[in-house]
């Protein structure tokens, strides 16, 4: 079909580009049917499962020298693997930065000759446009100032968030600081809820405008960070601390901003990129973004996989596409923790998407409240919204994995993933609806996954034994 495709636009182009390179993408060939200029990424033959797999299969003395290594010999790869292209790069005026994460390179404002001239590098192996893949509605509910009570918000209280945290502290010296990051529209730093739990130095990155502090124009970053770590009654767990790499500049994400925030949680740097310090990366990656998933949509595959080497766990929300069965969204849909929500009365929310995914994985693994929640706005500091979405949901899957780690911070992600299974509450509001042949009644199933997280549940599990 893309072969069909890419002939196609060819003919629309004219004579004149017809000798373009089948490595160039169809959708990028049409970008420059319609603009003379466009961001791109370029794909390597190289890649990064050699570097990887070394990894994997040796031993290091704990995780900071891990990441270390890690980092270190994928910027390697890439440098040796981009080096021709790099240098002739270095010889024009084009802007570009190295994706060592994904062994890419992404170079801004390309033109036509431009692509064609790197598609003759041997190296290789395809360019296509940098799309903006996801984009977020401004949120538009009432605005809140101030919050009506001093409780856990009924969310949290769903979850057992406060239990969990009280049996933590009653069982734990000690306890660890764990770090949580955001991918999404950044977060009003300054909001009363946040500015308490922010790690500050390594907290922050903006791969678009290198801005030096927190900042959210659109208001769905700032929510979902006070459902993880927000104080006075609306985050999972405040005792995190919470860092946050701004994927989406206001209402879109974009694959260059998505896969550099990839890169930077695996090996945090100062908000002007400088000084990278491997030692400051999350424990953990919060995604509240999705996009259709088709078997040709793997960009993001290879930093999972990075983040799986690191020990970062990752956690996504699993897409607002329901209620038709087979409705995943991508990244969630892969080896990572996916959440859908669930409504008050424990019934799944409409709008949730469900299982399976098209490889036939049972998806969400787990589900979550993601209606009618309420946190933090990034309007002002003392100011609130309810929103609802599997963007709601999927932090409170971080917040109750961090109340995990910080019972056992060197917990491997399968562990993790096993006590979030265990702890899950399975008496919710089922309707017999079956997807993937698998009756919501009867769990796992691709409605509610295992099941709607209980974090004491969950941290009693791990300190009984019982996993």
């Amino acid at each position: 079909m893309s072969q069909i495709l890419f002939l196609i636009v060819l003919l629309t182009l004219g004579s004149t580009q017809a000798t373009l390179s089948p490595k160039i993408s169809p959708n990028l060939v049409l970008k420059f049917n319609q603009d003379p200029t466009t961001n791109i990424i370029i794909t390597f033959a190289t890649g990064t499962s050699a570097v990887l797999s070394y990894i994997s299969e040796n031993d290091f003395p704990d995780r900071d020298t891990l990441l270390f290594s890690l980092a270190t010999a994928l910027d390697i790869n890439s440098v040796q693997s981009q080096s021709s292209v790099r240098n002739f790069l270095a010889t024009t005026n084009f802007t570009s930065d190295p994706l060592w994460v994904t062994d890419q390179l992404w170079v801004k404002d390309s033109t036509v000759e431009l692509v064609s001239q790197l598609a003759e590098f041997p190296e290789v192996i395809e360019i296509f446009e940098d799309e903006l893949t996801f984009s977020f509605s401004e949120p538009s509910s009432p605005i809140l100032t101030g919050r009506s009570s001093p409780l856990a918000e009924w969310n949290l209280e769903k979850v057992k968030a406060e239990e969990a945290v009280t049996l933590l502290k009653n069982v734990s010296t000690n306890i660890p600081t764990i770090r949580v990051c955001t991918i999404d529209t950044g977060v009003r730093v300054t909001h009363e809820s946040l500015r308490g739990s922010y790690l500050g130095e390594y907290g922050w990155f903006d791969p678009g405008l290198r801005s030096d502090l927190p900042n959210d124009m659109n208001g769905h970053g700032t929510h979902v960070t006070g459902t993880i770590a927000g104080l006075g009654g609306i985050g999972v767990y405040p005792d995190a601390k919470w860092m946050s790499c701004k994927g989406c500049a206001t209402n879109f994400c974009s694959m260059y901003d998505l896969i550099r925030c990839g890169q930077w949680v695996l090996c945090p740097s100062l908000p002007n990129g400088s000084r990278r310090d491997c030692s400051k990366a999350p424990h953990l990656v919060s995604n509240s973004w999705a996009v259709a998933y088709t078997p040709e949509t793997t960009w993001f595959d290879d930093v999972v996989r990075a983040w799986h080497v690191g020990r970062v766990v990752p956690v996504f929300g699993i897409g607002n596409d329901g209620p038709n069965c087979g409705t995943v969204g991508y990244p969630g849909s892969i080896d990572v923790i996916g959440v859908g929500a669930t409504t008050t009365t424990d019934a799944i929310a409409p709008f949730s998407s469900v299982g399976p995914s098209i490889h036939g994985v049972l998806k969400p693994d787990v589900t979550a409240p993601g209606q009618n929640v309420l946190s933090a706005a990034h309007t002002g500091d003392n100011e609130y919204r309810v929103l609802s979405g599997t963007s709601m949901a999927c932090p409170h899957g971080a917040g109750v994995t961090a109340i995990l780690l910080a019972y056992n911070q060197t917990m491997s992600y399968d562990r993790v993933v096993e006590a979030l299974f265990t702890g899950a509450d399975t008496n919710l509001v089922t309707t017999g609806r079956v997807c993937g042949g698998v009756i919501d009644t009867t769990f796992p199933n691709h409605v509610f996954g295992h099941g709607r997280l209980d974090a004491l549940a969950s941290l009693e599990s791990l300190i009984g034994g019982k996993i």
